[in-house]
């Protein structure tokens, strides 16, 4: 299998003990060699969904960003994809790119004002779920325009991969813990 040594080094390093911020970065460097991508995004998110806070790969244009939370964030996306609330709290484990694959969504004021400035075109999420069935967070992997939309197969690496994001971030919080301090 082409993605087994991408994939045993992510599991190593789930089983680090980094705290969370720092086997996130490391962990979304990691994703680009197992499943090609423009730039990876992970949101920590409460049990009920809110998002709690994000580590976005590569410079970030504030403006949009504050724009996005201000306009779109569980509010305006909803015209063009699900509500973020919604994605992390519904059944499916991934959400493939051909849930956005549709010219309504690349004519939405999400695509035009927020994706396309940072140069996003399409994206594969999985949701991130904790041993107990506790919603984690969502792994969000972007392609840049020109790039080729992600396949099925990348989509079933990528569930594969987020067993790892789960365990590295418990194994995190664990380490934490353990040394007395509490992320």
């Amino acid at each position: 299998m082409k993605h087994a040594a991408g994939l045993s080094a992510l599991r190593a390093l789930s089983r680090s003990g980094l705290p969370a911020e720092s086997f996130i970065a490391a962990a979304l460097e990691a994703l680009h060699g197992i499943v090609p991508s423009y730039r990876n995004l992970f949101d920590w998110t409460d049990a009920q969904g809110n998002l709690i806070r994000y580590y976005f790969e590569g410079p970030i244009d504030h403006r949009i960003a504050a724009h996005y939370f201000e306009e779109f964030h569980n509010r305006r996306e909803g015209e063009a994809m699900p509500q973020f609330r919604q994605s992390v709290n519904g059944r499916a484990l991934i959400r493939g790119a051909d849930e956005l694959d549709r010219p309504e969504f690349f004519r939405s004021a999400l695509y035009n004002e927020i994706w396309r400035p940072q140069g996003l075109h399409t994206r594969v999420e999985a949701i991130v779920k904790g041993t107990g069935g506790q919603l984690l967070g969502s792994l969000v992997l972007y392609r840049a325009p020109g790039e080729p939309r992600f396949t099925q197969d990348e989509e079933q690496v990528l569930a594969q991969a987020a067993i790892y994001v789960s365990r590295g971030l418990q194994a995190g919080q664990e380490a934490a813990l353990s040394d007395g301090f509490a992320e």
